[in-house]
């Protein structure tokens, strides 16, 4: 379950060997949800045999990163991945999904995850939010009260709270648009409600859409979301938030800031800014910030030889972050920065070889796969007490591991036959 720019992905299938009607759900989905810079397709598992990846640590080198970063501590061990390992196993997993009726997004608990489901699959417009439960029960969200359709897509959140993106479905002349909207929905009210949506903001259906996959996130007081608005007759990639506080100001957008990938904290938002190379493919944001809900102030800059790197990605939890930085290209990598205590400490870097990251993350773990990409398709976990990280499997076109906010329940996709949708292994990770 992915945003318009390929995150629900519900109806892709690895191979081609399925009936009519499924294949016209699965073209018309994918167009939706594919992003502007990852425009892999899931293909076939790996045979028996087939090399996967490990991890091993090297020692850090002064000078050994291909950037600078300036503004908080950056020296520690990288953790580099290679090839050759066996996938962690989780303790008491339960599977979902495989036949497109229920579709994951992200852990709650042990038994239960966010997602969105349907009695109607070859129904591309009968998708509902939802939570999925072990047992295979469903309970719908609601949220989507517009007159026209919305498909929910990837959230954050726990028990108490989820905030989730929806998109109307986007047809083969409207690629690259994302009409979004916000929806939320509170345990103590049983209740969702849209905060808000492109249309609203930009006055169009036809919102571009943002560099990279953005997902909301909230904190106790605001939610977060990242869209292309238009300002002064120039479309400005711009950081959003709404107010959750019972006050005159909720349910309108503020502008923060011009930027991207933000990452909901304790305090406010951390996002990324300053896009010093612009391409249709590729942005290198080449600083950090953070809002406190006053003002914005630079967290650390970025700098690198023809300014080929930049952030690509940002996550929060607690006093951890983590920071994924690339150069655009397969053969570069991403190096993913981990810090505790709000950036204080560098505890780990960690070099994987796919050209984009897709990450969750908790008070114990971090975990990462390459999203949609095709190459480097394994999924990896990091324990933050232990500085360890355990390899949980490769999934081409569908490398998106995702970890519940208040306990370790880890959600892994999966493949094992080619007329099948993609299915979701839910454990404990330990």
């Amino acid at each position: 379950m992915r945003t318009a720019k390929d995150t629900m992905k519900k109806h892709i299938i690895i191979g081609v060997s399925i009936i009519a009607v499924i294949a016209v759900a699965v073209s018309l989905a994918f167009l939706s949800h594919q992003t502007s810079d990852e425009k892999g397709s899931v293909g076939a598992s790996p045979s028996a045999g087939a090399h996967v990846e490990q991890v091993r640590p090297k020692t850090f080198q002064a000078n050994a990163l291909p950037f600078t970063i300036t503004g908080v501590d950056s020296k520690a061990d990288t953790v580099e991945v290679s090839e050759g390992s066996e996938p962690a196993e989780l303790s008491d997993s339960w599977t979902l999904g495989g036949d497109f009726r229920q579709i994951a997004s992200f852990p709650i608990d042990a038994d239960t995850v966010f997602g969105s489901t349907t009695d109607t699959p070859d129904n591309l417009q009968s998708y509902s939010a939802a939570m999925l439960r072990r047992d295979g029960s469903a309970q719908s969200l609601g949220g989507n009260d517009s007159a026209e359709y919305y498909e929910p897509q990837d959230g954050s959140g726990d028990g108490s709270r989820i905030v989730w993106r929806a998109s109307t479905i986007n047809t083969v002349d409207q690629t690259g648009y994302d009409n979004w909207q916000i929806q939320i929905w509170d345990k103590s009210s049983s209740s969702s409600k849209v905060l808000g949506s492109a249309e609203e903001i930009n006055g169009t259906n036809a919102t571009p859409q943002t560099y990279g996959e953005i997902v909301p996130t909230a904190n106790d007081d605001y939610a977060y979301f990242a869209s292309n608005i238009r300002i002064n007759g120039t479309w400005q990639e711009s950081v959003l938030s709404w107010s959750l506080k019972s006050t005159g100001t909720q349910g309108k957008a503020t502008i923060i800031d011009s930027g991207n990938f933000p990452a909901a904290t304790q305090k406010g938002v951390i996002y990324a800014s300053s896009a010093e190379q612009k391409t249709n493919k590729f942005k290198a944001y080449s600083k950090l910030m953070r809002n406190d809900g006053q003002a914005s102030s630079t967290v650390f800059s970025l700098s690198s030889k023809n300014a080929k790197w930049g952030i690509s990605g940002i996550w929060a939890h607690g006093n951890y972050r983590a920071v994924s930085f690339s150069d655009g290209t397969i053969d570069s990598g991403n190096y993913i920065g981990l810090w505790s205590d709000d950036f204080a400490h560098c505890l780990a870097w960690v070099h994987v070889k796919s050209s984009s990251v897709i990450a969750s993350m908790n008070d114990s773990w971090i975990v990462w796969g390459s999203g949609s990409q095709t190459d480097n398709a394994g999924m990896y976990a990091f324990n933050w007490s232990k500085k360890e990280v355990k390899y949980l499997g490769e999934l081409e076109g569908y490398s998106r591991p995702t970890i519940a906010s208040e306990n370790d329940i880890v959600m892994i996709p999966k493949h094992s036959d080619s007329d099948q949708a993609v299915s979701f292994t839910v454990g404990q990770l330990r």
